[in-house]
């Protein structure tokens, strides 16, 4: 239980104060996900009309390595993406040694007269990331011709929908640098997840949502980007300059170049790629993904970008998730604890209720907010709710999206318990906070990190 001294000290009540305004922050920001993840249904039409009757070319550059049991799905729902726009897909990898180049052969083999594909080779990387050296190798195949040139992941389910939101969110702005798309890991009809890792990265998927709410944003995902052509090949822009001058990550370096520029980047509100979740997913890959978010955001490309991922490294992800949301959660959750203990007690029970009639006006008043106790717990157990409400919410209501984005209605709803989900995803989210927060002090102490079988050292 909590006792009335600790909720009545001031320090204690003003920390609390904090984490009702991230709450409410919270709340807000989710519920704007989820109505515009509801809305403009008439978007999803005109995006893909003026994708289908467009005659700008768009060639798309993908960075493979290995396959899995997904691999030819997600490149068939990406050939299928373009609606009879002219598009060019160029896929790259290492070496032939990797399996992804027989696979990307037979699929190019199996594609043969519907639409323009080149595999590539494009051999080991000393300079920088694997990922950038094959991107680099891509654009410089890109056909000149080509209006917009579409960076994506393998393991992405693409839509004509998407597609035609990203061209349309170029087309409309032209102090639009980028157009992002954004991950969403679903939860397969008929399956639950089996381990607790799974609960993990659904809670921090909803962390990440905190940053895509609104028109033009922070932040973007380097597994769906759409730049114009003469913008990523501008020396101007810089962004190719960057990569090749030992680049880790190719997409905090194209946000890097937008901020320098004073442009924007944006993620339209349908423009989110379902990934289909392994029920198995351990904690050792977690923990390497975490390492690796982290170990991004102190790599920089100039002293501006160091300070701006600085700032996202140690006020985002160690004192926002460890000082703030963990502590709310873990208060709302002894505060709910110590009232449920209240309310076992017959003369816990009668105190309560008097704290409570009396309001405002009683005898019990305290610290700064100058409330009785159990008030403090009440609202602090009610704030968090509609908050972890929220995000839950939000997750459903983009999930739903999904499906009417691709027109696969009922393949991505999940059937899993929502108690089930609703608990598991609560500790997830505790879980993560202390897990990110770990990952963002082993990023700052540690100079090298694991990136598919690589091992990547910071220099400087």
């Amino acid at each position: 239980m909590i006792s009335d001294d600790l909720v009545c000290n001031s320090w204690f009540q003003t920390s609390m104060m904090a984490c009702w305004s991230v709450a409410v922050a919270a709340t807000f920001i989710w519920t704007k996900v989820s109505l515009r993840s509801s809305s403009n249904t008439n978007v999803l039409a005109s995006s893909k009309s003026l994708l289908k009757h467009s005659n700008k070319k768009i060639s798309v550059v993908l960075p493979v390595k290995g396959v899995h049991a997904r691999t030819t799905e997600n490149w068939k729902t990406q050939i299928a993406s373009s609606v009879g726009a002219e598009m060019e897909f160029i896929f790259v990898m290492e070496s032939v040694q990797d399996p992804a180049y027989e696979a990307a052969l037979k699929f190019k083999k199996s594609m043969e007269g519907t639409v323009a594909m080149k595999v590539l080779v494009a051999g080991e990387s000393f300079h920088c990331s694997q990922k950038i050296h094959n991107l680099l190798v891509g654009v410089k195949q890109v056909d000149p011709r080509s209006t917009y040139v579409l960076l994506l992941d393998d393991d992405a389910e693409m839509s004509s929908t998407v597609l035609g939101e990203l061209v349309t969110c170029l087309d409309a702005d032209p102090r639009v640098l980028v157009a992002s798309g954004w991950p969403h890991e679903y939860i397969s009809p008929g399956t639950t997840p089996r381990t607790f890792a799974c609960y993990m990265l659904l809670g921090y998927r909803l962390f990440s949502y905190l940053g895509i709410p609104f028109k033009h944003t922070k932040v973007l995902w380097g597994g769906c980007l759409l730049l114009r052509y003469k913008d990523l090949v501008s020396p101007e822009v810089g962004i190719l300059e960057g990569w090749r001058q030992c680049g880790y990550s190719d997409d905090m370096i194209v946000g890097g170049r937008a901020h320098r520029l004073g442009m924007y980047i944006s993620i339209p509100p349908k423009a989110m790629l379902p990934a289909k979740m392994d029920v198995d997913y351990s904690f050792a890959r977690h923990w390497n993904y975490m390492h690796r978010q982290m170990f991004v955001l102190d790599t920089y490309a100039d002293n501006n970008d160091r300070l701006v991922n600085l700032v996202l490294l140690l006020v985002v992800s160690f004192c926002l998730l460890i000082f703030i949301w963990f502590n709310l959660q873990v208060m709302a959750s002894l505060g709910f604890f110590s009232l449920c203990a209240r309310m076992l007690d017959s003369d816990g029970r009668a105190l309560l209720a008097r704290r409570l009639t009396q309001g405002w006006d009683g005898d019990a008043r305290c610290g700064v907010l100058n409330v009785a106790p159990e008030f403090v717990l009440v609202l602090n157990f009610v704030l968090f709710s509609m908050a972890f409400g929220s995000g839950l919410v939000a997750h459903w209501s983009i999930t739903r999206m999904c499906e009417r984005v691709t027109g696969r209605r009922g393949l991505y709803t999940h059937t899993v318990n929502p108690f089930l989900l609703a608990a598991g995803t609560f500790l997830g989210l505790a879980a993560q906070c202390l897990m990110q927060g770990i990952a963002s002090l082993v990023a700052l102490l540690s100079d090298r990190v694991v990136w598919s079988g690589t091992t990547y050292i910071k220099r400087g």
